[in-house]
């Protein structure tokens, strides 16, 4: 688990500097603003005057700062048309989860468009014999909003590791359910279509390729192509992988709630 990406890289990709420029209408200042990127003076969003600004390079400074000397590593670090970032830290200590060596992340994002608060998500690395399965649940998610006065730099170090430690608390059992069920056509065919069309034969052929056919293999299933076939470049990937896990989790639920209706006619 290392980080594929240069210094350099990362600095170009996500450190930008940016300023804020004020929106004028028939010679009258408005209530909004211009977030502009400073080396090309490109506008990345327009956002009111209310909209706090958070610098990526603040973030990402305050990440390395809080998991320099610990058992974290920084593992991935990515931006998506100027506007949204996504870091991804690693726990280096082995955890077990369906009985298979896993490792805890945490998802820190922020955004200059409003579409994201600063957040840290839990997320689970399982290695499989497939593939190295994100899966995603929502043991926590703390936010800031880009609206509040509140000390989102210092309090990084207290989200990572308050995550962490949900995901060690409560991730040994959590798919074991998954893995005594059998998916039924209709919700393979509806985690299947999250998918582009031309990954449609892949995704039933890896399925199927499957003993059992539970969810888990649904989800092994969807988190392979995630991770191995899908463009990482891409942002409705990073979507679908944060996503995917909650998604087969639902129609399991309710595929469980269908048949105790049933056995109670």
């Amino acid at each position: 688990m290392y980080l594929r990406k240069s210094r350099e890289q990362i600095e170009s990709e996500l450190c930008f500097d940016v300023y804020e420029q004020p929106v004028f209408h028939m010679g009258k200042e408005t209530n909004f603003k211009l977030i502009v990127r400073a080396d090309n003076h490109n506008p990345i969003s327009c956002m009111t005057k209310q909209y706090k600004l958070v610098p990526n390079r603040l973030i990402l400074e305050a990440v390395e700062n809080a998991i320099a000397g610990q058992n974290y590593a920084l593992t991935d670090a990515r931006s998506f048309s100027d506007a949204r970032m996504k870091l991804e830290i690693t726990m280096n200590r082995e955890i077990t989860v369906n009985g298979k060596a896993s490792y805890p992340r945490v998802i820190v994002r922020n955004s200059y468009d409003g579409t994201s608060a600063v957040s840290f998500s839990a997320a689970i690395m399982i290695l499989v014999c497939s593939n190295g399965l994100m899966a995603f649940r929502n043991f926590t998610q703390r936010t800031y909003l880009h609206y509040e006065k509140n000390d989102i730099i210092s309090d990084i170090g207290k989200s990572i590791e308050s995550s962490i430690a949900l995901i060690e608390n409560k991730a040994s059992d959590m798919f074991l359910p998954l893995t005594r069920t059998m998916a039924p056509e209709q919700n393979v065919s509806v985690i299947r279509d999250l998918f582009p069309g031309k990954l449609h034969d892949s995704f039933t052929e890896n399925f199927l390729a499957h003993n059992n056919r539970t969810y888990w293999d649904l989800l092994d299933t969807s988190t392979y192509l995630i991770s191995n076939v899908m463009n990482r470049d891409n942002e409705y990937t990073h979507k679908l992988e944060e996503s995917i896990t909650d998604r087969v989790f639902n129609l399991y639920n309710k595929g469980v709630k269908q048949e105790a209706v049933n056995a109670t006619v």
